[in-house]
């Protein structure tokens, strides 16, 4: 839905997947092909494609999720990304809020919750453009 909203939209959508080639990508992992401009196969699994994933973007939005989300979630916050929660979706995303207090660790990582998804892309955006002018 994500890559094909980004498309409705005019944007280029480029998957990278934790697999070697399309068959690993379709068959081992079951991920899909079809949205997307580009996929690059990064051979990876999905640990180490989750960090090339977090470091090329400049937001990242959770919805849900589950280990994966999470995994993301914490290289995200450590990297001290811009971080934007779909309020009231449940999953691992419902606790990050209790995961951060948990460490008491300060990362410059910023979180933005937001049940409305419109909303929450437009703070997002805001963010990460004040972020880029103070570069």
């Amino acid at each position: 839905q994500a890559a094909q909203g980004a498309k409705e939209a005019g944007g280029f959508v480029l998957g990278i997947s934790p697999a070697e080639n399309m068959k690993e990508h379709k068959k081992r992992y079951k991920l899909p092909s079809k949205g997307y401009d580009a996929i690059i196969f990064t051979g990876f699994g999905f640990n180490q494609r989750n960090i090339l994933n977090i470091r090329t973007s400049d937001a990242l939005v959770f919805l849900r999720g589950s280990l994966g989300a999470l995994n993301e979630f914490t290289i995200a916050f450590e990297d001290g990304k811009v971080i934007g929660v779909l309020e009231n979706m449940g999953g691992i995303s419902s606790f990050f809020d209790e995961l951060i207090q948990l460490t008491k660790k300060k990362t410059g990582a910023k979180i933005i919750y937001e049940a409305d998804p419109k909303i929450l892309i437009s703070r997002l955006v805001k963010e990460v453009k004040a972020r880029d002018s103070r570069r």
